[in-house]
């Protein structure tokens, strides 16, 4: 998992996924001290894709972490910078 537009300052980041089986994947945006601010679902069809990921106004500036989870529960977590949205 590739994450562009760090740090985020338009409302949304593209998440790139590379080679991931096909299956449903939640991503979850978790602030510093272990709270999920964000979470949805999407259906991946396999393979690579680019999606954006939109950060809900909720969220305020700061460092989150995001974390992409497959169905078994196999997690992936990237570092991201909300600067501006």
């Amino acid at each position: 998992m590739v994450i562009y537009s760090i740090p985020v300052t338009d409302g949304h980041v593209n998440l790139q996924l590379n080679n991931l089986e096909k299956g449903t994947y939640s991503i979850s945006m978790i602030n510093d001290l272990g709270q999920v601010f964000m979470k949805k679902l999407f259906i991946h069809n396999g393979g690579s894709a680019s999606r954006p990921i939109f950060i809900d106004d909720i969220v305020t500036i700061g460092k989150y972490s995001l974390k992409l989870t497959t169905e078994n529960g196999k997690a992936i977590t990237k570092n991201i910078f909300i600067a501006n949205k």
